[in-house]
């Protein structure tokens, strides 16, 4: 007897003897007759964005001043380069200010104080009072020139008054009436000349100082 021949190749459109169906796997019940509950199901974990959301670095600025020729300037923070005019009043636009400080200043107008803006997506909405450059000088000058001459005229009349010299002790008077009377005046034309930034909570946030620059 010769071999038996190797079966071919099984074609896909063959027809297949039907499979032996499965008998059911008993499954025993618990000792106790309690069914066990179903394993817990961990909560899929939401999807990473492809590219991560970077933090805003510009922020929304509207300003409100009493005269038309405000703007906000800007500068480096950390090398304090030249000032930048960021926008003219009354803004209303985004401005870069990471890593910025901002001032309020204009042509005529005092420079307020330096101060920092945070980014946000909220508004910044900021009430500017203005100070003019010609009443903030008088007012220096008036103040730099009463304090010695009001010193001086007290120095006068003390060595007068000790000396029993009624010239000195006039001129000391004279001297020191004057100075004091250019301190007083030197008060309200600072004030005049000093530039306030408040926010929309009537907040103060900068000033003019003497360390303002011009």
């Amino acid at each position: 007897m010769g071999e038996d021949p190797l079966p071919g190749p099984v074609s896909a459109n063959a027809e297949r003897a039907p499979a032996a169906a499965e008998e059911p796997i008993a499954v025993d019940p618990p000792a106790d007759g309690v069914a066990s509950p179903p394993a817990e199901q961990l909560p899929t974990p939401a999807a990473l964005p492809d590219h991560p959301g970077t933090a805003p670095t510009t922020a929304r600025v509207e300003i409100r001043a009493d005269r038309p020729t405000v703007s906000l300037e800007l500068r480096p923070a950390m090398d304090e380069g030249p000032w930048r005019i960021a926008c003219t009043i009354p803004c209303g636009r985004a401005v870069e200010v990471d890593g910025q400080e901002a001032r309020v200043a204009g042509p005529g107008i005092s420079p307020s104080n330096p101060f920092q803006i945070a980014p946000g997506t909220g508004v910044l909405r900021l009430r500017v009072d203005t100070g003019t450059l010609r009443s903030r000088h008088q007012g220096i000058i008036a103040l730099t020139t009463g304090l010695p001459l009001a010193l001086v005229g007290l120095a006068t009349y003390a060595i007068g008054k000790t000396e029993d010299a009624p010239a000195p002790k006039s001129i000391g008077i004279a001297a020191a009436a004057a100075g004091t009377t250019a301190i007083l005046v030197a008060f309200p034309l600072l004030r005049a000349g000093s530039t306030r930034v408040r926010n929309d909570r009537r907040r103060r946030i900068a000033t003019t100082s003497d360390r303002s620059e011009l």
